[in-house]
C-alpha cells in the first residue's frame, strides 16, 4: 500500500518526468522535498522495489562523453498510473483501472499470438486490415504495438533482440513508440516480396496514423503503451 509520504515522492518523480521527458536523478527530488538526497535515494529505491518506479543508469553529463560515471535515475512504471487513479485512500478505482488495461493486453496478445506464420505481405494486410478497425486512440495503438511486434518476431529473434535494445535508449514513450513503428515498419516493407507502391503507401499511412493516434493518448496511457512495448519485446526475444 502507498503510504503518504511516498505518494509525494512518487508525484515529484512524476512531475519532474513529465517537464523533462527524462529519468529523475534522486537529488532533485530531495531538492523539491526539502530533504536530505540519502532519503530521497532511500524512498525512491523503495518505491522501486514496490514497482512503481524502475531504476535506470546514465552518464552523468558533467563527467564527460564516453568516459563519465554512471548515476542511478529513475522513471515511473505503469504501477504508478494506479496512484494516480486511486489516491491513497480509494484503490478500487487505480486497480479497476489496471486490470482493464491487462484485459486489453491479453486480447491483444491473443489476437496475434499465430501471426509469426504469416509471410510479410500477409502481415501487412492484416496491418491494413484489422487494426484500423479500433477507433479508440489508445486500444488502436495498443493493437498496433502487438502486431508490429508480431511481424519482428517472425524475421529472427536477432531482429527482436536489436530493437528491444534500440527502444530501451529512449527515456520519452512516444520517442519510443514512434521510433519502433517506424523502423519495425520498414523491417516488414524490406523482407515483402514483390513490393508494391500501393503497399509503400498503405504502410506509411499506417504510420502516421499512428502518431496521429498516439498524440491523443495521455501521457498516462503512453506510459503504460510504452511498458507494453518494452515487455512485448523482451517476451518475444526469448521465444
Amino acid at each position: 500500500m502507498l503510504t503518504r509520504r511516498g505518494s509525494q515522492f512518487l508525484e515529484k518523480v512524476k512531475k519532474l518526468y513529465a517537464e523533462t521527458g527524462e529519468p529523475v536523478h534522486y537529488t532533485a527530488v530531495a531538492k523539491l522535498l526539502g530533504v536530505s538526497r540519502w532519503t530521497a535515494y532511500d524512498m525512491l529505491r523503495s518505491l522501486e522495489r514496490q514497482g512503481y518506479l524502475r531504476a535506470e543508469y546514465a552518464l552523468n553529463p558533467g563527467e564527460g562523453k564516453g568516459t563519465g560515471r554512471s548515476q542511478v535515475v529513475f522513471a515511473p512504471t505503469a504501477r504508478s498510473l494506479a496512484a494516480d487513479r486511486q489516491g491513497v485512500d480509494a484503490p478500487e478505482g487505480g486497480a479497476e483501472y489496471l486490470a482493464e488495461w491487462h484485459r486489453i493486453k491479453e486480447e491483444v496478445l491473443k489476437f496475434f499470438q499465430n501471426f509469426s506464420n504469416l509471410g510479410p505481405r500477409e502481415l501487412i494486410e492484416r496491418l491494413m486490415n484489422e487494426v484500423p478497425n479500433a477507433e479508440v486512440p489508445f486500444i488502436f495503438c495498443a493493437y498496433a504495438v502487438g502486431l508490429l511486434v508480431a511481424s519482428a518476431s517472425a524475421r529472427r529473434r536477432r531482429v527482436v533482440a536489436r530493437l528491444r535494445r534500440m527502444v530501451s535508449r529512449y527515456a520519452r514513450p512516444e520517442l519510443g513508440l514512434i521510433g519502433f513503428a517506424g523502423t519495425a515498419l520498414g523491417l516488414l516493407l524490406g523482407a515483402a516480396e514483390a513490393q508494391s507502391r500501393q503497399v509503400e503507401e498503405a504502410a506509411f499511412a499506417f504510420l502516421d496514423r499512428f502518431q496521429h493516434q498516439l498524440a491523443r493518448t495521455s501521457h498516462e496511457e503512453r506510459y503504460l503503451l510504452f511498458d507494453f512495448l518494452k515487455e512485448a519485446l523482451e517476451s518475444r526475444a526469448l521465444a
